[in-house]
């Protein structure tokens, strides 16, 4: 008799671990017993959706939106707002480090702007682009960075000077993302339903992925240096960098467009989709593993994660806010 109560106690416990109930804004199930994020902190930081997140090398977290500013956030002040820049009427579509405390902010009107943190963040440039937007930039090495915009090209620039040196031609869609990958190589994520890898050093085009049938919306590297995508086809694929880019598995974990994906501690991954889910996950031998939903944010169709220190993920939301989440050990 003992025994049979034990065993239905069990039963419980375990059923308990594994069944979901209503969700309200924010709650999250965890599937397994691993180390769950929980939010600790939300607050509205702009009027329009947030298209970039990054943290800055003096600490301080930057974010660009829709409503046309860049704001920077102090986390040992419980992410006060230190300073709004409105650096043009139009919205800010990427942020980037650069050398020498500079810093590279891209909008959708054609252009990039240079701020110096070392002077409050001061404008010190202005570059004219094109007459298309400017949606990804990224930095590389040997003193250059590389923009993508809304004309189908990739555009390599010198931090010294700022002097566009060449650019890169062969997307037939808008480019969307950038990631550079190590090893002088850069990818190119596009509407045209490709990723382009690029080597930066002779600026050729040496492989184009196919995989994806819609456009690629996120790339990240996962834990082996592996590119990962995520597209609006609803699938995450991972490339094989160090043989010639194989396919090596595609995932099906959301019914909505990939929007971030992101490398967390410990081996795992995050994903957000406008299917109104953010997923922790693992790789495992064959496939993956979901440890975490979170659910109840509104849809999202620029969903912007980072990783903010160890066991932080901070991430941008349609409706101007930012969420941080800790991990509870």
């Amino acid at each position: 008799m003992k025994n049979n109560f034990t065993i239905i106690l069990l039963l419980v416990f375990i059923s308990l671990q594994f069944t979901s109930s209503k969700y309200q804004d924010g709650e999250f199930k965890f599937l397994s017993d691993f180390k769950p994020f929980t939010e600790i902190q939300s607050f509205e930081a702009h009027s329009k959706q947030i298209t970039t997140l990054i943290k800055l090398s003096n600490g301080m977290l930057a974010s660009g939106s829709f409503d046309e500013t860049l704001k920077l956030w102090n986390p040992l002040k419980n992410f006060e707002l230190v300073k709004t820049i409105r650096p043009n009427s139009n919205w800010i579509t990427s942020i980037i480090e650069l050398e020498n405390g500079l810093l590279a902010v891209g909008s959708y009107d054609s252009k990039i702007f240079i701020f110096d943190m070392k002077k409050d963040f001061e404008l010190v440039q202005t570059l004219y682009v094109s007459s298309k937007p400017i949606w990804a930039l990224a930095k590389l090495e040997n003193g250059l960075f590389a923009s993508g915009d809304g004309g189908s090209v990739v555009r390599i620039w010198t931090v010294e000077g700022f002097k566009n040196i060449i650019t890169l031609v062969g997307h037939v869609g808008e480019v969307w993302n950038l990631r550079y990958l190590g090893n002088n190589l850069l990818s190119s994520g596009s509407s045209d339903n490709h990723i382009k890898i690029w080597d930066t050093k002779t600026f050729k085009c040496v492989k184009t992925l196919d995989g994806h049938h819609h456009w690629i919306t996120s790339m990240a590297l996962d834990h082996d240096n592996n590119l990962v995508s995520g597209s609006s086809d609803e699938t995450i694929k991972f490339w094989d960098v160090k043989d010639d880019f194989k396919l090596l598995n595609t995932l099906d974990l959301h019914h909505g467009a990939i929007n971030s994906l992101l490398k967390l501690d410990d081996g795992l991954m995050a994903s957000a989709s406008n299917d109104f889910n953010l997923k922790i996950w693992r790789e495992t031998q064959d496939n993956f593993k979901v440890e975490q939903i979170i659910k109840g944010y509104p849809p999202i169709n620029a969903y912007r994660l980072i990783k903010f220190d160890t066991g932080i993920m901070i991430g941008g939301l349609a409706d101007g806010r930012i969420i941080i989440w800790k991990q509870l050990y």
